[in-house]
Order: C-alpha cells, then sequence, then structure tokens
C-alpha cells in the first residue's frame, strides 16, 4: 500500500497530481458534512481502520479530495469509503462561476485519473461517489451500480400528507403514550442496530460498537442529532440518528433502527412524522437515506415524494482477486452477524 504521501502525476496530459495524506484539517469545514475534518476525525478514532484523503490537484490548485480507509485481507490491499458514511467522495472544490462544460470536463478527468491511481495500486476499490457523473468510470471499465435513496421535500404542500396507514399508526402511537425525546441510551441503540439485519436476515457487515463509537464522535462534533421514541415508561425503543448537511440544506437519516417492544405500537411511523416536522424549520430537503433492500424501502417510501439515484463503483483485480475478497466478505458477514 502507498505511504503517506506518496503520489503521482497523471500520464493522460491533463497534469493532474494525485497525493494521498493523513492530514485533513486542511479541508473546508462548510463543505457537505460527509467530508469534513470533523466528520473524518470521528471516523479516524471511532473505527479500526486506516483513514487517509486522496487529493488531486491541478497547478498546485486542489480540485477535489476522497477519504478512504483501507484493509489487508490474504495480503491483498482494499480501499474503500468510510465505514458508516454512505455519501462519499471525491467532493470536488471548484469556483461557482465556472461554465457548465468546464465543470463537467474538470470533475471528468480528476475522478479519471484518480480511478486510474486506485486501480494500480490496490486490488479491491469500493467507492459511493456523491456526484451523479459516473462516465468516467465506465470509461474505465469499473462496474456501476445504481444506489437509491428517497426524499421529502419538506418544505412542499403534501410534506406531510401521508397515506392513511402511516398516520393511523401515528395516531395509535399516540394514543398509547409513546413520546419523542433525545436520544442518550447507547446500549439500546447497539442493540436495535445488530436487530435491524438480524430481522431481515442480511449479513451485518459493520459491528454495532462501531455504530456506536462513531455515532457518539459525530455527536458531540455536532454533526449529528439522535431522537428517540419512549415508552409511556420513559424507555428507549426506537432510535434515529440524522446527520446534518446544512450547506445542502439536507437533513440525512444517518441510521434509524427499534427494539421488540416498539413492534406494532406504530413507533417508527410516529418517529418518522415527528422527524419530518422538526426539521422542516431548517432544511430543505429530508433524505431517508438508502432504499435499495424492498423490505427497507417499502417502509421508507411511505414519507418521500421521490427517489433519487445515484451510483457506486468497485474495481477488482482480477477473478482471483475477486473470489478471495468475496469469500472474506462472506464470512464477516455471517460470523455472528459481524461481531
Amino acid at each position: 500500500m502507498s505511504g503517506p504521501g506518496i503520489g503521482g502525476s497523471a500520464t493522460d496530459g491533463t497534469g493532474l497530481e494525485i497525493t494521498l495524506t493523513e492530514t485533513f484539517d486542511h479541508l473546508p469545514a462548510d463543505g457537505t458534512v460527509f467530508g469534513s475534518p470533523a466528520w473524518l476525525a470521528a471516523t479516524r478514532e471511532a473505527l479500526p481502520f486506516e483513514l487517509k484523503v486522496l487529493e488531486a490537484r491541478k497547478a498546485g490548485k486542489l480540485l477535489c479530495y476522497l477519504p478512504l480507509q483501507f484493509i489487508r485481507r490474504g495480503g491483498m490491499t482494499k480501499a474503500f469509503t468510510p465505514v458508516l458514511t454512505y455519501y462519499g467522495g471525491p467532493y470536488f472544490l471548484m469556483p461557482p462561476d465556472l461554465r457548465f462544460h468546464e465543470a463537467a470536463k474538470i470533475r471528468y478527468d480528476a475522478l479519471a485519473g484518480i480511478l486510474a491511481w486506485l486501480g494500480r495500486r490496490y486490488h479491491y476499490v469500493q467507492l459511493t461517489p456523491d456526484a451523479a457523473d459516473v462516465r468516467a468510470g465506465l470509461d474505465a471499465g469499473w462496474e456501476c451500480r445504481p444506489k437509491a435513496t428517497v426524499l421529502n421535500r419538506l418544505r412542499s404542500d403534501s410534506s406531510l400528507d401521508l397515506g392513511g396507514d402511516s398516520m393511523r399508526n401515528v395516531r395509535k402511537a399516540e394514543k398509547a403514550g409513546l413520546t419523542m425525546g433525545p436520544g442518550r441510551d447507547e446500549g439500546a441503540f447497539g442493540r436495535a442496530f445488530a436487530r435491524t439485519f438480524e430481522r431481515k436476515g442480511l449479513g451485518m457487515p459493520w459491528r454495532p460498537e462501531w455504530a456506536v463509537a462513531l455515532r457518539r464522535g459525530l455527536t458531540a462534533a455536532g454533526l449529528l442529532e439522535n431522537r428517540s421514541v419512549l415508552s409511556p415508561e420513559g424507555k428507549e425503543i426506537a432510535f434515529a440518528s440524522v446527520a446534518l448537511d446544512r450547506p445542502r440544506e439536507r437533513a440525512v437519516l444517518w441510521y434509524s433502527c427499534s427494539l421488540e417492544e416498539a413492534d406494532r405500537t406504530g413507533a417508527m411511523h410516529f418517529l418518522m412524522y415527528r422527524l419530518l416536522e422538526a426539521y422542516r424549520a431548517d432544511f430543505e430537503v429530508f433524505d431517508l437515506c438508502g432504499a435499495d433492500h424492498r423490505g427497507l424501502s417499502e417502509f421508507k417510501e411511505k414519507f418521500a415524494q421521490e427517489i433519487e439515484i445515484r451510483h457506486s463503483f468497485e474495481k477488482y483485480r482480477g477473478p482471483v482477486t475477486r473470489a478471495v475478497m468475496s469469500a472474506f466478505t462472506l464470512a464477516r458477514s455471517k460470523g455472528s452477524h459481524g461481531r
């Protein structure tokens, strides 16, 4: 694996200079929340994976940067979007007065250079770029997978115009004496996090303690707000953590989950409805973050008005690498649900 500060100029005539560094304090704090220095610092502190930042410059000017985590498996190296960061880089830093064709060319050339650089150095790379233009990856032969999320336009007239079934569950929760308050019970959140995967029969790619630790760090940095549904006895039974992406005026549902006590009480419908109410004043969009698994997306769609599609990138260095890496991933997800 390349060490910090080791990079090289692109060979395609664009003059792109790419460098891998361990530092990120110099990155903009007023960009998207997921690429902010505070988010990256919390990620490095909470997760057991090396974290570095790939930077692309031209004539010394930083065009974009890509936070990455790394792991070795069976002598092979893997580079990937930081764990539990759903909107990854590269994050572009360009003047707002560029014409469309100028910005599009910069994005294409920078992404093409980054993908070529990564493909030469790592056995497997997995990215979840925030930008919608995937042509550079497709042209280079990377696997490109659509990723769906659902959105609620909070300030629209139909934002809180939910279906009858949803509102019946909200009223049911209210009649049962459920309330919403700040989320504080980390242990209950961790158990609810694990339960989401168990209920759906999904392999758990991340350990619950990682999610708990990152949630704690992001909350301390003011990037995440935690709200819970409380039973009449005051027990937290349903949980939501919302990332505050203020530059884009988006509140992003970083994670939501529940304990068994919330089943058949209307607690999750109640939680989602109250979240929409709570964030309407300060945000344009509530992003329910992830609608790829049908069992989960059917629920989220009840609180959304539109589907938004973006794409992930994957690159294996040949079929042997794919087989080895896939075997490790499968074994980890099945092993005690990721514990």
